[in-house]
């Protein structure tokens, strides 16, 4: 996921390096580069994305056992063999694994974007990874403590869950 450390971490790469990554953009798989409507798809605020970048793999998830399950009662003897459960679980562990790798990255840069804000000289601040939401108003000019919005704590609240989730869980689970 190199070609989202920029917008991730604010990192500046050289225009060279730029360019090169710029051709991978095309199979990094983040929804939200492609230029989709968003919109139409009701995914139009960093809050939404967020959810369903957090979502969707989970989902993804739930949906492989029962096509593995399926696909398994198809080829009896294995099932029986194995014993039930453990075939199923056996058969669909190395698919949620991959899954999880390719969508861990994705997620994780999102999540990680929610709490980058761009503080203004009117003692407000703003979103990086989307200029409409506003993160809140600061105290005492840059540096000082951002008194969030309510909209704000929502959108933190779930990136701090999407990173308990993805950049905590995966490898925890990976181990």
């Amino acid at each position: 996921r190199a070609t989202s450390i920029q917008a991730a971490f604010i990192v500046t790469f050289p225009d060279l390096v730029r360019r090169l990554l710029s051709v991978f953009e095309l199979f990094s798989l983040n929804l939200f580069e492609l230029g989709l409507p968003l919109e139409c798809m009701g995914l139009s605020s960093f809050l939404y994305r967020l959810t369903f970048m957090m979502i969707a793999p989970i989902a993804l998830v739930v949906l492989a056992l029962p096509i593995s399950l399926f696909l398994l009662l198809r080829r009896r003897e294995e099932w029986r063999a194995q014993g039930g459960v453990r075939a199923l679980l056996l058969y669909v562990l190395p698919m949620v694994l991959k899954l999880l790798f390719v969508v861990f990255p994705l997620v994780s840069a999102v999540a990680v974007q929610a709490f980058d804000c761009e503080e203004y000289d009117n003692d407000e601040a703003w979103l990086r990874a989307d200029f409409s939401l506003k993160c809140g108003d600061l105290e005492n000019g840059r540096g000082s403590t951002i008194y969030p919005t309510d909209e704000y704590k929502r959108v933190r609240a779930v990136a701090w869950l999407a990173v308990v989730l993805y950049p905590v869980g995966v490898p925890l689970l990976f181990l």
